[in-house]
């Protein structure tokens, strides 16, 4: 069994002439991912590997939420394909995760998340269509490795949103 978290990064500032991958968290990005990494720490949450789109306000809400649950921040894996990728790339970064890890926290971006989410767990109930900025999508795939993930393999676990942490 492997278990997958999805996490959209948290609300980014929209700064004049600013680039696109250099966009820093917003104050209320910046206030609502400590409180995803506390929930996330109270439920013992813990990955093997986090991946991270190399993208400054990724990066940033990495780096909160592994504060919170006491993942090492020197560890974080970048992945340059994370940034701008399509259901395809990340699909073949999923099957190429090494068969050591259990259990992986991927961190990235809008609208590739949330194709991910719905095309491994297809359309169940509680998938969302959306996800919204620092909210997750934890699913668990019967699977021995990782190279045998494709299109409606995962068990969907749970999907929890900001509005839900206030």
């Amino acid at each position: 069994m492997k278990y997958l978290t999805l996490i959209r990064h948290a609300e980014a500032a929209q700064p004049f002439g600013v680039s696109d991958f250099d966009r820093v968290l917003s104050s209320y990005g910046a206030e609502k991912a400590p409180i995803l990494g506390r929930r996330l720490e109270q439920q013992g949450f813990m990955p093997d590997v986090v991946y991270v789109s190399p993208a400054a306000r990724t990066q940033e809400t990495a780096k909160i939420l592994c504060y919170e649950i006491g993942f090492p921040v020197e560890d974080l894996s970048l992945q340059d394909s994370i940034y701008r990728a399509s259901l395809k790339q990340l699909m073949l970064l999923l099957q190429d995760v090494e068969e050591d890890c259990e259990h992986l926290m991927l961190v990235g971006h809008n609208p590739a998340l949330s194709d991910l989410a719905q095309s491994l767990c297809g359309r169940k109930a509680g998938v969302p269509s959306h996800m919204s900025t620092c909210s997750m999508v934890r699913m668990a795939l019967p699977i021995d490795y990782w190279a045998l993930i494709e299109e409606g393999c995962a068990d969907f676990i749970e999907y929890d949103t900001p509005e839900n942490m206030s």
